[in-house]
């Protein structure tokens, strides 16, 4: 039996490489510029992007673009300096 140190799930790698897709210069990508800038297929990337808009840390904003979540900044300050 494995000891887990090995393990990664491939989905969560995926939708996190979706939020680092993210940057000052980036803060709304469309589905097709997130497919591209990650390498994931575009129906993938959908279905990741739904799961992360549901879960609050993605917002849908004008011309169905999707930009990071307030969410995210209540994540960041339980990070200790």
């Amino acid at each position: 039996m494995s000891d887990g140190s090995n393990v990664m799930i491939r989905s969560v790698i995926r939708a996190l490489s979706i939020l680092e897709a993210f940057d000052h210069d980036r803060q709304s990508l469309s589905l097709a510029e997130l497919s591209r800038l990650t390498g994931i297929a575009k129906a993938t990337v959908f279905r990741l992007v739904t799961t992360l808009e549901s879960a609050g840390y993605l917002l849908r904003v004008e011309n169905n673009r999707l930009c990071l979540a307030p969410k995210l900044t209540s994540v960041a300050a339980a990070v200790r300096s």
